[in-house]
């Protein structure tokens, strides 16, 4: 995706879904995508589904400690596309599910500290 046709990578990722329905990378790709073309509810629907991938994911195989930077991503996207709909309670309470993950990252501090702002 990086430089590249983002709708081309977006029908590219539609089409994985259909038969990869449950591919976490796929659907925050997607997310990422929505993101960046400020369709906001859309970011944050495959958002949703991505995250509850990872969270099927942890619960099934008992995971207490794994590494949740692609958690963080997601959540700090959802909270972005909150906070440009005035959902500011939503984006809120993103940031406080992102704290309790992972403040000691500086860039996450940084991302928190600019939704904080706007």
């Amino acid at each position: 995706m990086k430089g590249g046709n983002t709708q081309e990578a977006k029908n590219i990722y539609l089409e994985i879904l259909e038969t990869e329905n449950n591919n976490d990378r796929i659907l925050a790709n997607l997310s990422l995508i929505y993101l960046n073309n400020e369709e906001f509810e859309k970011c944050i629907e495959f958002s949703n589904k991505a995250l509850k991938v990872i969270k099927s994911f942890k619960e099934k195989f008992n995971m207490r400690k794994y590494d949740n930077s692609y958690e963080i991503k997601l959540l700090l996207r959802r909270a972005k596309c909150n906070e440009k709909m005035d959902k500011l309670e939503d984006s809120q309470a993103d940031i406080e599910a992102i704290e309790r993950l992972e403040l000691k990252n500086e860039v996450v501090a940084n991302e928190i500290k600019i939704i904080r702002v706007i």
